[in-house]
């Protein structure tokens, strides 16, 4: 990350110019070889199937 100051109203400014990776650890066994990512419009959308018998819970939202 470059981090760059002296701009005008005494702020910084961060920009990503190298690969950036992130781990996490899931609750639940998935099926790497169905999963499927995408970016788009700055939004990074992972899909990651559960393996069959893995049970699930359901949370409620509000």
């Amino acid at each position: 990350m470059n981090r760059v100051a002296g701009l005008d109203d005494g702020s910084w400014s961060d920009s990503m110019t190298e690969h950036s990776m992130r781990s996490v650890s899931l609750p639940v066994s998935v099926d790497p070889e169905r999963g499927s990512a995408s970016y788009t419009n700055g939004v990074l959308t992972v899909t990651l199937p559960k393996l069959p018998g893995d049970s699930g819970h359901r949370i409620d939202i509000n």
